[in-house]
């Protein structure tokens, strides 16, 4: 994989995962893993969200036809209800990695919408119009996976990029890593 192709992809998939960074301190992010069913369902519930953010953070420099304002926004609708599932799963997580209870005097629908914003703001505060033809060209590539599939493939490269990162930068720790030894997902 091309390197500047990856340390794009690997920045704009940490963004599925910054709303950790609101809660969690560096040295509770150091110590904490996520199952890959967890990672999954974060990344599930994240996912639409994030494409959407992509897309309007896009929209200006790309051609009206490009696979992210088409193919991604169909993306988007489809794996909602795969979102909408993987929300419980998501907020268990998003308080495992906080470390503590998420304000219940929110409510649900809130905290839900508060995550929602935040991931899709986190992602599209660090792309430059640069990256979005790359994203525009992953968006063209994945579209045809199910939901299902494309949920993992992106997990397997959160994994994947969060292990980069802890490797190359030990001064800040990604804000989860995957349980050593955890098959399942």
């Amino acid at each position: 994989m091309n390197r500047c192709v990856s340390r794009i992809n690997f920045r704009a998939i940490s963004g599925l995962v910054a709303v950790a960074a609101l809660f969690v301190t560096p040295a509770a992010q150091a110590a904490q893993c996520l199952t890959r069913t967890e990672a999954n369902g974060v990344i599930a519930f994240a996912l639409p969200s994030v494409i959407t953010g992509l897309e309007g953070r896009c929209r200006a420099v790309l051609p009206k036809d490009s696979a992210l304002s088409t193919l991604g926004l169909d993306m988007a609708v489809r794996m909602k209800p795969d979102a909408d599932r993987a929300w419980p799963a998501a907020k268990a997580a998003i308080g495992k990695m906080s470390k503590a209870e998420l304000p219940a005097f929110l409510g649900d629908s809130m905290i839900r919408q508060l995550m929602e914003a935040t991931i899709a703001a986190g992602l599209t505060e660090s792309m430059t119009a640069d990256n979005c033809p790359t994203v525009d060209r992953f968006i063209d590539i994945l579209s045809p996976l199910p939901a299902e599939n494309l949920t993992g493939l992106m997990t397997l490269l959160v994994e994947i990029g969060m292990k980069s990162q802890a490797a190359n930068n030990r001064q800040k720790a990604p804000p989860f890593t995957v349980c050593a030894g955890d098959t399942q997902g």
